[in-house]
């Protein structure tokens, strides 16, 4: 546990308030992008709702030991599937990659909220696990009077 726990950056720790109102797109983007850059292995959403406006960007992740390289795998993790959310209110996807290939990725315990746009955005790859993870579509139904 003590290894996972030195693998893991924590949103909150970027800035992230989890309020459902202020916009933490700029907090999680730079907690993905530190732990992309100092190898960790897990982006932690800790309880809360987190508000973005546009997409967050999946750094380029190597398989571990495809072509014997030392890869770590990414895991986007929250703290229990109605616990952790992603309210997107952009018009993109909530989560994108635009590398040419997204290996070795983990999406775990949280949910996304899109109103509008889509969900997860991923290009060709192999190794792409949901797990305990639950995309909600919001359709907002017209209240118009005929």
């Amino acid at each position: 546990m003590a290894n996972a726990q030195l693998s893991m950056v924590n949103v909150m720790d970027f800035g992230a308030v989890g309020d459902g109102v202020q916009d933490d797109t700029a907090a999680i983007q730079q907690a993905i992008e530190f732990a992309s850059a100092e190898m960790k292995s897990t982006v932690f959403l800790p309880a809360g709702r987190f508000k973005t406006t546009s997409s967050l960007r999946l750094p380029a992740i190597q398989r571990p030991n495809t072509q014997g390289t030392a890869g770590t795998g990414f895991i986007l993790k929250g703290a229990g599937m109605y616990d952790s959310g992603i309210i997107y209110s952009g018009s993109d996807y909530a989560i994108v990659s635009n590398e040419e290939l997204a290996e070795t990725i983990l999406f775990q315990n949280f949910y996304i909220n899109h109103a509008t746009g889509g969900g997860i955005r991923l290009p060709q790859g192999a190794h792409q696990w949901f797990d305990r993870f639950f995309p909600v579509l919001v359709l907002l139904a017209s209240t118009g009077s005929s």
